[in-house]
């Protein structure tokens, strides 16, 4: 068989493990790596190229001067500034799991050349893309909280922010940010310290709240909270909406 792998591809080179030898297929791998770097970063282009519309509104973005009645925010920023933000957001934690998996698979090729080791700077490198993509993943929990001002709730016939998503989805977000920014710090102290057994407990701990505190507990506030007593509850987020939408079509202006 290794005389038959010569015959067909001689130019690769055969490693030795005891007694055994296989291709070494560490320049393939290498190859194959840079052809898929390529094709990402020409998707990458296009996925910009795909936004052009709401990045030419955020470069000549204006204020309303009108702010929304939970946050105090121009309306412009939900208009022009939060779509590509949340664009960004996903652009970058799209990059950055293709940039993992691109180091991981470099990594992999190193190891097949005998050259891979658990080094500090390898250590350093895995926990900085991991830090960084933590940091996104707090930084769209970020962006949720700004996109329940036209949250549908659980309703069809309104589009606002609800009791459930400002008295449940909203504290459920702020926990979450939190929980993945001490995973960052974690991830930043594994570059000096062996943090990975409490990097682990934060994994699981953001796992369990992402399930308990962004999905369950929301749901119950609705269902055992709001729906029993839903007119009381909903009457001042119904007024906001209300007072929001005559607003809009400039309905309050009009002389009867």
């Amino acid at each position: 068989s290794i005389w038959l792998a010569r015959r067909i591809a001689p130019q690769v080179p055969i490693r030795r493990i005891g007694q055994f030898e296989i291709p070494d297929a560490s320049r393939v791998i290498t190859w194959a790596l840079v052809a898929i770097a390529a094709l990402l970063a020409l998707i990458s282009a296009g996925s910009w190229g795909g936004h052009w519309q709401e990045i030419l509104l955020f470069a000549n973005a204006e204020p309303f001067g009108v702010a929304d009645p939970h946050f105090n925010r121009d309306v412009g920023y939900y208009v022009f500034d939060l779509p590509v933000f949340r664009f960004i957001q996903g652009w970058a934690i799209a990059s950055l799991v293709a940039i993992l998996l691109l180091t991981l698979g470099s990594y992999a090729a190193g190891a097949l050349r005998w050259q891979f080791r658990l080094t500090a700077p390898v250590r350093a490198h895995l926990s900085i893309l991991g830090a960084l993509l933590l940091g996104l993943i707090a930084f769209g929990y970020q962006l949720d909280i700004s996109e329940l001002v036209y949250s549908r709730g659980g309703y069809e016939t309104i589009q606002a922010a609800t009791y459930t998503d400002m008295n449940a989805q909203l504290p459920a977000y702020v926990i979450l940010t939190f929980v993945a920014l001490a995973a960052v710090v974690l991830l930043l102290l594994n570059i000096w310290f062996r943090t990975l057994w409490a990097l682990l407990l934060a994994g699981g701990a953001w796992f369990v709240l992402s399930v308990v505190v962004g999905g369950l507990y929301p749901s119950f506030v609705q269902n055992f909270s709001v729906n029993p007593n839903e007119q009381n509850l909903e009457r001042p987020y119904i007024a906001d909406h209300i007072a929001s939408t005559r607003a809009a079509f400039e309905l309050d202006d009009i002389e009867v």
